[in-house]
């Protein structure tokens, strides 16, 4: 009990300093954003950017977690992604000289954002974002790391790195700046690798203290910093957007101003839907633990509205924090309230930690965590993604540099495309494939009608379809009847049953009428049967000609088309095979009339009125029933009081083997489909046939055996079939 206590007391120390290490973290991380938008000529934008998205830190934390139970922490956070996207939409408003417009851009952005993850949420549409293939995703995540990566460089310097080579060669003045950006980000990745959770921050103080040693050293005051570039443009009080101010920015906003910027914020919000669907996943793998992706995105959503509303960034959960916090051991919210209540402290004093940092330290902690982002998105790839794939990651990530975000999503929209076609191409749109000897309708008919069907059974076709039928599977429908008909050379019919197809597209609907030309030329017909609502009403409204006398029919069930075209082709019996008896059925199983004529003499002839039950779901009962004149129905009732028909029992058929030779409880109804005439032996008369005459018991148990191999024959070819 003692042991417990220590423990937790222990937990809560460890908790808090997890929050305060994230904090720092946080705000660290929001002076190097803010430096990266707000640099330069718009610094007067700086102090209030710093407030906006260190009080977003907070609220968009706290309300993430407000309400749920947290057995470890979850931290939100603005991002860098979606602002590296927008970054050269900043550079075109950096012409006004207005950091109102940067805010109008950044909130516009936010808004944007926030009513897409808040109708996706709200309609659960995240499944479709998650359609993306992994490979376009990683791209385009790894995309946006490679450009925040490029823009910080161009923070600190104007050139190239081949420009940046010479003048190292030259030992140029304006080499400094950059190769301390570049020093420092390789002195993170050193000290996040030696120091995983604590990495970040020892860099920082490392940074800052030798920064601040060598100016003393040399003797370098803050204003020959700030001239020299080390340091940013000094910032002071909070300089809030007047209307006039937004007056004037609006209207410097031209047409081809807007047609730059307008698919530069529409990428951002992609980039910001793919950021929160992976970080919620991530933080599922890093807590082990399901997060409700709905309810954050719903919640991420009304942050981002109120925020970008105010002029704020993009915010949303954040794995790595998350996973910083998990890693030292952090539980419940004491990390949370610590975090939170260390920036609102740090608020203040935004102004005067921005006036602190120097320039390479921001820049260098930009390029890290760019340089990072491609390093998990892309090089840890390499090993775990196949060669194409990866080299598609690749890909995104040269176009985007090379093009322009807005492209690489372009790219990537269309290789996700390519993809789902050829995958979902390759997924088998035939289920299965077989005929009449083996799939018949529901009607149990005898032995002289089945025998016929038997042996013309090859002469309908029964294709199962399954999935979406487009232009990627369509044309193995095609080839596949061709190959049918080709082999054959007699089907008569084909039934294309739909009950497993959602939709088709108008590439599937050109390849029925290529079936329909192709039936054509073999005197075949095509049965479309069993169609979804949607599907059905597709079919109908195309160019297609539907009906008894064409190519092309349709039939509301499977069933339906396979029972008329049973009878059509039982047309062709001879009048006495083709209307069946008990007598016509017994003889062709016994082989002997007088047998026949004895077994119906023990038997009851039994006038049958439409409606009658003759056997009763649950019961206990042997007796059977040979079929003389009429139909009988097998039905199933459902536990909300409807019926379902299982089969309909034809002239000929036996009725009740099952039961009465398994000793089981009857499974379904037996009524009287039409009036009927049925000859009838109850348990006790097949058991006093038993006794009495052994030569007639054998021909009764006969009768019972062949119609029972028959069944299960039929069965098991259909199973066959189906594999």
């Amino acid at each position: 009990m003692s042991h417990s206590k220590t423990d937790n007391t222990g937990a809560l120390p460890r908790s808090i300093l997890a929050g305060a290490i994230a904090g720092v973290d946080n705000i660290s991380r929001t002076v190097a954003l803010t430096a990266f938008i707000f640099g330069g000529a718009l610094s007067a934008g700086v102090p209030l950017a710093l407030v906006l998205f260190l009080v977003t830190n907070v609220l968009a934390t706290c309300v993430y977690v407000a309400g749920r139970a947290l057995p470890a922490p979850l931290f939100s956070s603005v991002q860098n992604a979606p602002v590296a996207v927008l970054y050269p939409a900043t550079l075109t408003l950096s012409a006004t000289g207005e950091p109102t417009a940067i805010f109008l851009l950044l909130g516009a952005t936010a808004v944007a954002s926030g009513l897409a993850m808040t109708a996706i949420g709200f309609f659960d549409l995240g499944r479709f974002v998650r359609l993306v293939p992994y490979p376009v995703a990683a791209g385009f995540l790894a995309a946006v790391g490679a450009l925040l990566a490029r823009s910080a460089f161009g923070l600190v310097y104007p050139g190239n790195l081949a420009d940046l080579a010479a003048d190292i060669a030259e030992q140029s003045p304006e080499a400094l700046l950059p190769m301390l950006s570049i020093g420092f980000a390789i002195v993170l990745g050193l000290s996040v690798w030696l120091f995983r959770n604590t990495g970040v921050i020892l860099a920082l103080i490392i940074g800052l203290a030798g920064t601040y040693g060598v100016f003393s050293l040399h003797g370098i005051d803050l204003a020959a910093a700030r001239d020299m570039g080390l340091l940013q443009p000094r910032v002071s009080g909070i300089v809030l957007p007047s209307a006039e101010d937004l007056s004037t920015v609006v209207a410097q906003l031209d047409q081809n101003m807007l047609q730059d910027i307008l698919p530069i914020v529409g990428a951002a919000t992609v980039i910001s839907l793919f950021g929160i669907m992976l970080n919620s996943a991530g933080a599922e793998l890093i807590l082990d633990r399901d997060i409700d992706s709905r309810h954050g995105l719903v919640r991420a959503g009304a942050v981002n509205i109120l925020t970008g509303a105010a002029g704020s960034t993009i915010s949303y959960l954040s794995a790595s924090t998350t996973a910083m916090s998990q890693q030292l051991g952090s539980l419940g919210r004491a990390p949370i309230w610590s975090m939170c209540a260390l920036t609102v402290v740090a608020i203040p004093f935004a102004s005067d930690i921005y006036n602190f940092v120097p320039t390479f330290v921001s820049a260098g902690l930009l390029l890290f965590i760019g340089a990072s982002i491609v390093k998990v998105w892309v090089l840890d790839q390499f090993g775990r993604l196949g060669r194409a794939d990866w080299l598609l990651s690749l890909t995104i990530v040269v176009v985007s540099i090379l093009f322009g975000m807005v492209t690489a999503i372009g790219v990537g929209v269309v290789a996700a495309s390519v993809i789902f076609a050829v995958l979902y191409a390759r997924l088998p749109v035939i289920r299965s494939t077989s005929d009449l000897r083996t799939r018949r309708s529901r009607v149990d008919r005898g032995p002289a009608q089945t025998a016929f069907l038997d042996a013309h059974g090859d002469e309908v076709a029964i294709v199962s379809l399954q999935g979406f039928l487009f232009f990627g599977t369509a044309m193995y429908l095609t080839a596949h009847i061709r190959g049918l008909l080709e082999k054959s050379g007699k089907i008569h019919t084909v039934i294309l049953d739909f009950r497993r197809v959602s939709r088709v597209d108008a590439s599937a609907i050109a390849t029925i009428r290529r079936i329909e030309l192709l039936a054509g030329s073999y005197g075949t017909r095509v049965v479309l049967s069993e169609m979804n609502h949607e599907t059905n009403r597709d079919i109908r409204r195309s160019y297609l000609s539907l009906g008894p006398n064409h190519i092309l029919q349709t039939a509301r069930t499977t069933d339906e088309a396979l029972e008329a075209v049973e009878v059509e082709m039982l047309s062709r019996l001879e009048d006495k095979e083709r209307h069946e008896s008990a007598t016509s059925a017994l003889d062709r199983i016994t082989g002997d009339p007088a047998v026949t004529k004895r077994i119906l003499m023990k038997m009851s002839r039994e006038q049958v009125a439409k409606g009658t039950r003759l056997i009763t779901q649950g019961h206990q009962s042997g007796d059977i029933y040979l079929i003389d004149e009429g139909r009988l129905s097998v039905l199933l009732n459902l536990p909300d009081g409807g019926t379902l028909r299982l089969r309909t029992m034809a002239e000929g058929s036996l009725v009740g083997e099952v039961a009465s030779y398994a000793g089981l409880k009857r499974t379904a109804d037996v009524v009287a489909e039409t009036d009927a005439v049925v000859y009838h032996a109850s348990t006790e008369r097949i058991a006093a046939i038993t006794g009495e005459d052994p030569v007639l018991a054998a021909a009764l148990h006969r009768m019972v055996a062949a119609t029972l191999a028959d069944k299960l024959d039929r069965t098991n070819k259909l199973l066959g079939d189906a594999e």
